[in-house]
């Protein structure tokens, strides 16, 4: 025991020995230790060289410092940095580290045990990709500081530390403000304040609770953030345009560690706000609440957002998104629902406050049906589905509804494509009215190149309910050039003016031009359209760019102008280029002209465009005039084309038009009319112009036509027109000149029956000068010609011979209501009037002729007439003449009224008026109308008379009253120079004269009556009573095969024949004789040209008891007073037979039948008293020859004595039958013959023989018919038929 004790004694002792050494020994090494501290800054190398050789990093520090302190040294290293290499994926600088050794927990542990560590200033750089990619790889020094941290650490804290992990493709720094650690076990829990290092302004609270060791640890990482200001950094890095005034970000956050590793991450996002300094309301935005989860699959962290409600203002919005993210750094998003994006597009001002004014006066809507977004190293993906796209209307921006779009962007190239169907396109600013659009497919690309970004679509389709479009387009943002190409299909003209852009993409004038002039008919086959260049340089003027579109329209109206007519059947190409427009087409329709070779110009399509057409038109004359007349030259070359001067036949006008599109009442025109054998009329002036040949010039108003070459009425003329607008009346000059005009030409468009009155030619000139007013005009006139070489037989003074000259001038002017003209002819026709246009009739006109001195105008026509001789039938006819072309009065009211009506007063004075070959003189004649019929009062030292000319002129004609007629002496008629008198031209003629005295003739009260009918004139009846005996005639005027015949007869009574012939200044001796005669009588030739050469007839006569005066009986006195019937007459009459001289007679009779002016008797037989004589022969009434035989027979009952003698005068065309001298007695008795030769002038009687027996009648000198065959009237079929009528 004692041993064991001792044993234990000596062991205590070595013990304690071993101790007490042991305890000198160190504490000899800790004051060793202790005294070294401050040395250990020198030995600061064994540490760099250790860390190298143990960990493979380059370990520098700038100083040591140490000491003692308590239970073991403390060390401060200042300037500590650990540079990255291949042995080490991370890098640290320290600006110092604080230890605090626990010495002898250090020495039990065999590892150094602080229970003091703080780091000050560290700055640490972790390569997190590298540690992830090359797990296989030992990094020693991360798994020092794994064991320092996690286990050999009991606590440390980290103040103002900067921690900074690097992925593959980003770095996140955290601001590490403090952070206190404790290690106890296998527990490592730490917590502390840090910010993201430019995120936020304040700091978040976070937890780190881990279970386990350095190789092997699961825990949780907790932060939160409450009211993070996130400001500082939005506002300096986000490069928005607006400033975030506030932001305030609440979240929690939760990640689970498990063997390592982060297995998920989750967290709440509490309301969070931001407020935006914008223009005029800040705005507010925020994020109410939302959960996400993330965890790793697959290499790669997938994320859910669910129920992320986003705030605008007070909209608010749910979303739920999904992604993942790749250790590449490869982040995919998309949208997990469908939201509208309007409440989100007041964002869209944090980027550009230019855009969400766009955006939000464009009320912008859609519905984001998917999003997807890829970020990947080599750039960003994304996709998106948009439905119900729409916006309005702003500014330039048409405004869509109902659209779909897709859009895609990969590789720095992104796609649009917007889709819909009937969307309605608001278009209020651009275009007039809103577009639909059936369907629309715009494929858009977009991306960079060249630093450059690029906008494009190589084929979109567009189709309108009108038309379609199609093409392609590029635009380059970087310097703002469009390549546009595209193709408008088939669109109806009249649609064209709803796809004119309004200011400033075209101009208002331009824009109103094209809609106006493409309005009706007419089809866009395609237009093409070519852009390229900035709009910046629109339009192009130093050729920094193009724009071209080619319109091909087909078959429409254009209507350039309102003043002109549309063009129609139009066939047109427009070429736009640049700001100018070119139109041409090949042919078309003007109006009822054909239109070719059009070219149209519009040099500039800007305000004060300019309109230039140039074209050619071919028509008829009457096209082209109503193309003028509806244009705005109409108070020019349109009137005067369609009213004063009407051209037909085709002509051809080259035409050129200038039309200012904002004032388009500026339009004018130019250009050339060309006539080529063209008929011209001018209304007006009742002329026509053939063959005209000329160019008439226009240039606005302005109107020349220099030597137009043309024939009126056949013959040429030259005409030079010149017409121009002055002050507010339109001016024209016009001269005209014929030269060597014939005048027979002319004649038949006055009368034909004036065609042998005129001949020969001569030249003429006019001048003439019009002021055309709004509503008015005004005109002058002259007519001028010497009347050189015509020959005129009209009664003077219309005659003319054609060595002589006689000037004819016309002075005229006038208005709108009437003009005034003058015409006078050499110094004695002068013709004065008014003529009233809208009657067209004279209202006041006189012509006066002769040495008139009538003053003044009447209303109507008057006439004056003062000549020293007037020759009735010539002026008859020379008027007839000139009548037979005017209309007759009983013509319809539509038929053309006369230029002239009737005259209301005629003024005859003439010293010799002949009519029917008698002079009238001192003829003072006055012509008036009552109830339209004319009514001449003619006083004259032969006659006076009332002579009605009646308005009926077929049926009623002329009527002439006379008071009294004497006509002393007969004058022979000269050579009829005018035509013959037709009978059917003649009217109805009634005479009536009371006292009547021809070549001193007593003819007592004359009637006649006479009217036209289809053979010729009847004569219906003519009488004249004297006081000793009545006529009573009638008769016909016949034409027929151009020949003349004249038929009478009739019969004529007498109580004293004797005084009857005495009557007619014819003392035949013949006394108390009571006569009766019937007589017809024919000739072929009228009533006015009596003729003895064609005179045939007969005559059946008788004379009642008588005698005959003065003649010697040669010795029949001796048988008188034998005779008882003489013994009875001397009581019946108071023994006249016996006192008075003379030769008695019971009875005359006898008939004459008269051939071709031979007046032949064969029955002539007078019973005297004394005997009967009987007479046979005939008298030659052209030759004027007698050839009769005489034979007398007594009768010793009694004794006549008898004497026949009978005489035609030649004025009345009656045949002369003279007996001079014959004796009668009885056969029984005695026989006495008688030879009557000689002429009816100066007669031969000779007594043949007194014989008892007969005596024959000598021979004739031609044959006598020995039987008389009836009177045959002339007919056609014979050159002489007459009807005789007894009685």
């Amino acid at each position: 025991m004692n041993k064991f004790s001792s044993v234990a004694t000596y062991l205590v002792r070595k013990l304690w020995t071993v101790v007490a050494i042991s305890l000198v020994v160190f504490a000899l090494l800790m004051s060793l230790l202790r005294y070294s501290l401050p040395l250990l800054n020198d030995k600061k190398h064994l540490f760099e060289e250790f860390a190298q050789t143990e960990y493979g990093v380059a370990l520098q520090i700038e100083s040591i410092s140490a000491s003692w302190q308590g239970i073991g040294p403390a060390i401060v290293l200042n300037e500590v940095s650990l540079e990255q290499n291949e042995k080490s994926p991370l890098s640290l600088n320290i600006e110092n580290i604080y230890i605090e050794i626990d010495f002898w927990d250090s020495l039990l542990t065999g590892q150094i045990s602080s229970k003091n560590f703080s780091l000050d200033g560290l700055l640490l750089d972790l390569d997190l990709q590298r540690i992830q990619d090359d797990s296989s790889t030992d990094f020693p020094i991360m798994d020092a500081l794994e064991g320092l941290f996690l286990e050999q650490l009991q606590t440390f804290s980290l103040v103002n530390s900067v921690v900074s992990i690097s992925g593959e493709n980003n770095r996140q720094s955290f601001n590490i403000q403090n952070l206190s650690w404790l290690n106890k076990g296998e527990r490592h829990q730490g917590s502390g304040l840090m910010k993201v290092s430019e995120l936020a302004n304040n700091s978040a609270v976070f937890v780190i609770d881990l279970v386990g060791n350095a190789n092997n640890f699961d825990g949780t990482i907790y932060a939160k953030a409450d009211e993070l200001d996130l400001s500082p950094w939005v506002n300096e890095f986000s490069a928005l345009e607006s400033e975030l005034l506030e932001g305030r970000a609440n979240f929690e956050f939760w990640a689970d560690i498990n063997r390592r590793k982060i297995t998920k991450v989750y967290g709440k996002i509490k309301p969070t706000r931001f407020i935006w300094k914008q223009e005029s309301v800040d705005l507010s935005s925020g994020i109410d609440s939302g959960i996400f989860v993330a965890q790793p699959k697959g290499g790669r962290w997938l994320f859910n957002i669910k129920e992320l409600k986003l705030s605008v203002y007070d909209q608010v919005l749910s979303t739920d998104w999904k992604g993942s993210l790749s250790k590449s750094g490869e982040l995919q998003i998309q949208s997990a629902s469908a939201f509208p994006i309007k409440p989100l597009l007041p964002l869209t001002g944090l980027f550009s406050s230019e855009l969400n004014r766009q955006l939000r006066d464009m009320d912008l809507s859609a519905r984001l049906d998917k999003l997807a977004i890829q970020k990947r190293p080599n750039g960003i993906s994304a996709w998106a589905e948009i439905n119900q796209l729409a916006w309005q209307q702003n500014k330039n921006v048409p405004g869509m509804s109902d659209l779909a779009m897709t859009f895609a962007w990969q590789k720095n190239v992104g796609a649009v494509t917007l889709e819909g169907k009937d969307v309605n396109v608001a278009v209020g600013e651009v275009f007039d009215d809103d577009l639909v659009v059936d369907n629309l497919l715009l494929p858009l690309q977009f991306y960079q190149d060249d630093d450059a970004w690029h906008l494009g679509a190589k084929g979109f389709d567009i189709e309108l309910p009108e038309t379609s479009m199609g093409g392609s387009f590029e635009y380059n943002f970087s310097n703002q050039v469009l390549n546009s190409v595209s193709t408008v299909k088939a669109l109806d003209v009249s649609q064209i003016q709803r796809f004119l852009p309004n200011e400033p993409l075209l101009g208002k004038e331009v824009k109103s031009f094209l809609s106006r002039a493409f309005y009706a008919e007419g089809q866009v086959e395609e237009a093409r359209i070519l852009w390229s260049g900035r709009f910046a340089d629109y339009p192009f003027t130093n050729n920094e760019g193009v724009f071209q579109a080619q319109v091909d329209i087909r078959d429409a109206d254009f209507l350039f102008d309102r003043s002109w007519p549309s063009i129609t059947n139009l066939d047109l190409d427009l070429h736009f280029e640049n700001l100018g427009l070119t139109m041409k087409s090949k042919e078309a329709k003007l109006g009822e002209i054909d239109v070719r070779d059009i070219n149209a110009y519009i040099p500039l399509l800007t305000k004060g465009a300019d309109l230039i057409i140039e074209a050619v038109g071919v028509g008829n004359g009457y096209g082209i005039s109503q193309v003028f007349a509806q244009s705005s030259l109409q108070d020019g070359l349109g009137r005067t084309l369609s009213k004063d001067v009407l051209v037909s036949n085709e002509i051809e006008a080259q035409l050129s038009i200038y039309v200012p599109l904002d004032d388009t009442k500026s339009t004018s025109a130019s250009g050339i009319v060309t006539l080529n054998d063209n008929f011209v009329q001018i209304p007006s002036l009742q002329l026509a112009l053939e063959n005209t040949k000329g160019r008439l010039i226009f240039d606005n108003d302005k109107i020349w036509i220099n030597r137009l070459k043309a024939e009126l009425l056949g013959q040429s003329i030259a005409v030079d027109f010149k017409g121009e607008q002055a002050n507010d009346e339109y001016v024209l000059d016009i001269d005209v000149l014929g030269e060597n005009w014939d005048v027979s030409p002319l004649v038949p468009y006055i009368s034909e029956e004036l065609g042998s009155y005129l001949s020969g030619e001569s030249s003429w000139q006019s001048s003439i000068d019009v002021a055309l007013g709004k509503d008015a005009y005004e005109y002058t006139a002259t007519v001028f010609s010497q009347l050189d070489s015509i020959d005129s037989v009209l009664p003077a003074p219309f005659d003319k011979q054609s060595s002589e000259s006689k000037r004819l001038s016309a002075d005229i002017s006038g208005n709108k209501q009437a003009s005034n003209i003058k015409v006078t002819l050499g110094d004695e026709v002068t013709f004065d009037g008014i003529l009233p246009h809208k009657e067209m009739q004279f209202s006041r006109a006189h012509l006066a002729i002769g040495a008139s001195d009538f003053v003044g105008r009447g209303v109507g026509f008057s006439i004056s007439a003062n000549l020293p001789e007037i020759q009735l039938s010539t002026w008859y006819q020379s008027i007839a003449a000139l009548l037979a072309g005017v209309p007759s009065g009983d013509e319809s009211e539509d038929a053309k009224k006369a230029l002239f009506e009737a005259p209301q007063r005629i003024f005859i004075e003439t010293d010799n008026l002949v009519v029917a070959g008698q002079s009238l003189s001192d003829v003072d004649a006055t012509v008036k109308t009552i109830n339209k019929d004319w009514i001449i009062d003619l006083v004259s030292d032969q006659a006076k008379a009332q002579i009605t000319f009646h308005q009926r002129w077929v049926e009623e004609g002329i009527e002439i009253n006379a008071d009294f007629v004497r006509f002393n002496d007969w004058l022979a008629q000269e050579q009829d120079l005018g035509p013959e008198i037709e009978p059917q031209s003649l009217p109805r003629i009634r005479l009536k004269c009371a006292d009547c005295e021809v070549f001193g003739n007593d003819l007592g009260a004359i009637s006649f009556e006479s009217f036209p009918n289809d053979d010729g004139l009847r004569f219906e009846s003519f009488s004249l009573e004297g006081p000793n005996g009545k006529i009573r005639a009638s008769g016909q005027w016949y034409k027929r095969n151009g020949d003349h015949y004249t038929f009478i007869n009739g019969d004529m009574n007498s109580s004293d024949f004797g005084a009857f012939l005495k009557d007619f200044q014819f003392d035949s001796g013949i006394k108390d004789s009571e006569a009766r005669m019937n007589f017809t009588a024919t000739w072929k030739s009228s009533p006015f040209d009596f003729s003895f050469e064609y005179l045939d007839g007969e005559i059946d006569w008788q004379l009642s008891d008588g005698y005959i005066t003065e003649l010697s009986d040669k010795g029949s006195r001796i048988f008188t007073l034998l005779s008882l019937d003489s013994l009875v007459r001397k009581l019946s009459l108071d023994f006249r037979d016996v006192f008075a001289k003379g030769f008695f007679y019971d009875e005359m009779q006898g008939t004459v039948q008269i051939t071709e002016g031979k007046a032949d008797t064969r029955d002539t037989r007078i019973d005297g008293g004394a005997g009967e004589m009987e007479i046979y022969g005939y008298t030659d009434l052209v030759s004027k020859e007698l050839n009769y035989n005489v034979s007398f027979t007594p009768n010793v009952t009694g004794n006549l004595p008898v004497l026949v003698y009978f005489m035609v005068n030649p004025p009345t065309a009656l045949a002369a039958l003279a007996l001079d001298q014959m004796l009668t007695s009885a056969k029984v008795i005695s026989n006495v013959n008688y030879s009557v030769t000689g002429t009816i002038a100066d007669p031969i009687m000779i007594e043949t023989g007194r014989e008892s027996t007969e005596v024959e009648l000598p021979a004739r000198r031609d044959a006598l018919p020995e039987e008389i065959d009836e009177f045959i009237p002339p007919s056609p079929e014979d050159t002489l038929m007459m009807e005789v009528n007894d009685g």
